[in-house]
């Protein structure tokens, strides 16, 4: 509903966190984390662990990007899709939590009701090919836009051939779709599967799967 909600936590009982908002190194004197914070804005979330003065390991930093989808709902979604609205990007390891991936061999449908009716200039969905893993991008991305969540009108549609998603390598890609300038309140992305792998692949026959890590709307 317009805000991310953000929980922080360490395996250590002997340690405190402290953090801040505005990028900088956090230290012992910054804020101590006591409850969840309310994000509602690109924000750089850094934390980091402390025993008195002295950090204990590693500093997190989260960079949330904000857009026009980030942090509203998700009309009928499928457990697990809220993290395509989080803000957050995710790595070049599809594992890490921050990618979202439906069930094998069938489409992945999402629609973000952004709660008023907003202009609509692009529609941006991000993925990632893991080669060895069979993890490549969709057959096709397909944006509807609606005032009312049951008429849908086409605004924008990718396509790829075998050559373009059965590529080598891991890497990240976004999938940008661009609208003439339209108004609607509920955008619905839709993502046809790769299919299986073809004969020249490391893993032929075989079934792949999409990862999602980012709807962004502008």
């Amino acid at each position: 509903n317009g805000a991310l909600t953000l929980s922080l936590e360490c395996e250590r009982p002997d340690v405190k966190i402290h953090y801040t908002l505005d990028g900088s190194e956090p230290t012992a004197n910054s804020p101590g984390y006591e409850k969840e914070l309310k994000l509602t804005g690109n924000t750089t979330v850094k934390a980091a662990t402390f025993a008195g003065n002295e950090q204990k390991g590693k500093t997190l930093a989260l960079p949330v990007e904000w857009n026009k989808a980030t942090a509203k709902p998700l009309a009928n979604a499928a457990q697990g899709m809220e993290i395509l609205v989080n803000g957050l990007r995710g790595s070049l390891k599809q594992t890490d939590f921050e990618w979202y991936t439906g069930e094998i061999s069938k489409p992945i449908v999402v629609t973000v009701d952004l709660l008023q009716t907003e202009t609509i200039q692009s529609c941006t969905a991000g993925c990632i090919t893991n080669y060895g893993m069979a993890v490549h991008k969709p057959r096709s991305m397909t944006v509807e836009l609606s005032d009312d969540n049951i008429h849908f009108k086409e605004a924008g549609k990718l396509t790829f051939t075998d050559d373009e998603i059965f590529k080598e390598g891991n890497f990240i890609e976004d999938l940008k779709v661009d609208v003439a300038p339209a108004q609607a309140r509920y955008v619905r992305f839709t993502f046809e599967t790769p299919g299986n792998c073809p004969a020249n692949h490391v893993r032929p026959g075989q079934a792949s799967r999409i990862y999602l890590d980012e709807l962004i709307i502008h």
